[in-house]
């Protein structure tokens, strides 16, 4: 996963829950707090707790466009 300009760390998160986060962003447009579970052998309903208490689908919707918005600029830069 890309780590530069990743969304800021909200104050109250621990850093599992903010690692979690970033891999739920990463999973861009398959995301499934199912998977995510799976994936780190956590439950679903944990992950479904975190995402609703940190805002993670506003949150995500947020950071992709963003980095739709990065890459259209990259690509104008690159012309």
């Amino acid at each position: 996963m890309n780590y530069l300009n990743q969304p800021k760390r909200l104050e109250i998160k621990s850093e599992q829950q903010y690692y979690l986060f970033l891999e739920y962003l990463s999973y861009r447009k398959t995301r499934k707090f199912g998977d995510l579970a799976s994936n780190f052998n956590c439950s679903e309903r944990t992950i479904y707790a975190y995402a609703k208490k940190f805002d993670w689908v506003n949150r995500a919707k947020i950071e992709d466009k963003k980095r739709t918005e990065n890459q259209i600029n990259d690509e104008r830069n690159r012309s």
